[in-house]
């Protein structure tokens, strides 16, 4: 699919800069015919004046004196009042046989207007009544043909390069562009995929017990309350996959609700530490916490309290036997900064950067043990983001494994 998308991206985008090029080039061609139109006819309105004699007057070389229509061979024809030739002025600067000379007369009479265009002949004229009769003067278009010519294969070798340029520009860009998009797709491809495979179970554990149920239609539920029970414990599984799936897909459309209030984040992280006390004791984890008082924070509540309840868990299931747990909050440029740390095994360093994809466990069966689904750090990962913070992660058997959140 994908594919498919930069091909579509990549012709839509040649053709419209296809497109421009013919307008602009066209648009160059019309501008550069109507210039030496032009030049032409002021040649012939120099024609016209200038010529009263044989003699032809050539422009001079290493000088400023040259008009427009200097290099645009012309020649100028009177004609008595018969419609015959009486004299030809100008014909010593170009070669103009007599049937040529003849036939240019004889087709100007036969025009209307006193300006125009000979495509027999490839001639331009413009005739004028003088006293000795009408002055016709000539001029040859072969310049005009041949620098049209030579302007539309410059033109074309500039568009075909300019073209295959733009096509290596675009293939790079697009795929530079794209390389989000792909990761989105694989991302959303793995994410079903992963949802699927954590929701299967749960769903063939109910559809086993219902079936234990219906097998006996005669016994009462209390007989029969563990497949109940059973039953309920899975559903309730499935009920908190669901909805941090939701959760997940809600942030990333926008839809989450950001109605937020000051929060008091150091009472929040008491509060959420005394909860996993008890648990940590359980464990025989040492707790260490270094909250400083009366840190405020813009934010939803639940959000933040939720965040909180999953970097402690996190880190009380991860901290192995007799290990220790630390939480520090302190104030950093006016800002609160939130350190969880634990002890335990260190993540492997190509573990890291994918401890916040969704669905993402570096201990598969560490995971299964504990009844995680991998969607915890993605979600603490998300309310960050949503309160405009940054979260990092650190581990090695030093320092143990340190979750900071710069808000």
């Amino acid at each position: 699919m994908i594919s498919k998308l930069r091909r579509k991206f990549v012709l839509v985008n040649m053709l419209l800069v296809l497109v421009v090029l013919i307008v602009a080039f066209g648009a160059i061609s019309f501008a550069y015919k109507s210039v030496l139109k032009a030049e032409t006819e002021q040649a012939l309105s120099q024609a016209i004046l200038q010529h009263s004699s044989t003699t032809w007057t050539k422009p001079s070389i290493g000088t400023d004196e040259h008009e427009a229509g200097d290099r645009v061979p012309t020649f100028t024809l009177v004609l008595d009042s018969e419609g015959d030739v009486s004299q030809i002025l100008g014909r010593g600067g170009v070669s103009v046989s007599d049937a040529v000379v003849e036939k240019a007369a004889r087709l100007v009479q036969e025009e209307e207007d006193d300006r125009g265009f000979l495509p027999e002949l490839s001639l331009r004229y413009l005739r004028r009544y003088t006293m000795s009769g009408w002055k016709v003067a000539f001029a040859d278009t072969s310049h005009e043909t041949q620098a049209m010519r030579n302007l539309i294969l410059i033109l074309f070798g500039i568009g075909t390069l300019s073209l295959g340029a733009f096509l290596c520009i675009s293939l790079f860009l697009f795929r530079k562009a794209l390389q989000p998009v792909e990761r989105a797709w694989a991302q959303q491809r793995r994410f079903v995929a992963d949802a699927s495979h954590e929701l299967k179970p749960p769903l063939t554990v109910i559809l086993a017990n219902l079936g234990i149920l219906l097998a006996h239609p005669e016994d009462s539920i209390a007989q029969h309350r563990q497949w109940v029970v059973n039953s309920r414990e899975e559903a309730e599984r499935m009920k908190s996959l669901v909805e941090d799936m939701l959760f997940l897909a809600q942030s990333d459309a926008g839809a989450v609700p950001a109605e937020t209030e000051l929060v008091n984040f150091s009472d929040l992280c008491l509060s959420s530490l005394l909860s996993f006390e008890a648990v940590a004791f359980e464990q025989g984890i040492r707790v260490r916490s270094d909250i400083e008082p009366d840190l405020y924070l813009q934010g939803v509540e639940a959000q933040l309290r939720q965040l909180i309840g999953i970097l402690l868990d996190n880190a009380v299931k991860y901290a192995g036997e007799s290990g220790w747990l630390r939480v520090a909050l302190t104030r950093s440029d006016g800002r609160p900064t939130l350190v969880v740390s634990n002890s335990g095994d260190p993540i492997p360093e190509k573990d890291l950067p994918h401890i916040f994809d969704r669905f993402y466990r570096v201990d598969e069966a560490r995971a299964g043990d504990s009844g995680g689904y991998g969607l915890g750090l993605a979600i603490a990962q998300r309310i960050v983001r949503n309160h405009g913070g940054r979260i990092s992660i650190e581990s090695s058997q030093e320092q143990g494994t340190v979750l900071r959140i710069r808000f």
